[in-house]
């Protein structure tokens, strides 16, 4: 069996991993900041939220599953990353190809002022920016060749990339057999945000982030993933 892990496999440990350490790793609250392909990650947490992370990686399988954050360093170090590169496939399938109108409907939100045609390509821009590991502001200055205002680049850069990274982290909660989550602030998030992680958690049919405009909240699957496939 080929033990290279594929960046889905990683997101959906990483999501695993935040569930049961979030309180003991300094740090690993940035991780959900945006759920950020692993690559834009790194510049942004501590040492040992990232390396808490790769611990998740020997989670993929779950019946053979690690319970203890122990030989963090040992798990890393063993996984071949060879051929990894930096993205987020799953995120990025969420925009492309007027799949930003179609997310932006389901969730009944407008953006205001843009036509359906330079939608698509904003929903393009941020796609490629997602598959190739793209911090926001990347793709915030790439959405800027469309629009004329720099910071409202940065808003949509912001918003419709969590919007894409939630998207996919719910199907692939859902995937695992998850059918609740927890609702993740990020560090001075917006009463709304607080009361919605109060409230945790969450039907995986409930609204997710963003909850509005630069929302940068994530989820993390609760309680314990169903795995009926596995069994």
């Amino acid at each position: 069996m080929s033990n290279i892990i594929s960046q889905t496999e990683i997101t959906a440990a990483i999501h695993r991993a935040q569930a049961k350490i979030k309180a003991e790793v300094t740090g690993l609250q940035n991780i959900s900041l945006n759920l950020q392909p692993l690559g834009s990650v790194l510049q942004n947490v501590s040492s040992a939220a990232y390396l808490s992370g790769i611990k998740a990686t020997g989670d993929v399988h779950p019946q053979q599953g690690i319970q203890n954050i122990s030989n963090t360093a040992s798990i890393a170090s063993s996984t071949d990353w060879s051929n990894w590169k930096p993205g987020d496939a799953a995120a990025a399938a969420q925009t492309a190809d007027g799949g930003l109108a179609d997310l932006l409907a389901a969730q009944g939100d407008v953006i205001q002022g843009i036509s359906d045609t330079t939608l698509g390509v904003i929903g393009n821009v941020i796609s490629d920016g997602l598959a190739q590991g793209s911090s926001v502001d990347e793709i915030s200055r790439n959405i800027r060749d469309f629009l004329d205002n720099p910071d409202r680049a940065d808003m949509i850069a912001t918003t419709e990339a969590n919007r894409a990274q939630t998207a996919a982290a719910s199907e692939q909660l859902d995937a695992m057999g998850f059918t609740q989550f927890n609702w993740l602030a990020y560090d001075g998030a917006c009463d709304e945000c607080l009361d919605q992680e109060a409230d945790n958690p969450h039907d995986l049919s409930d609204d997710q982030p963003p909850g509005h405009p630069n929302c940068r909240c994530a989820i993390t699957g609760a309680g314990e993933a169903g795995l009926a496939s596995e069994s």
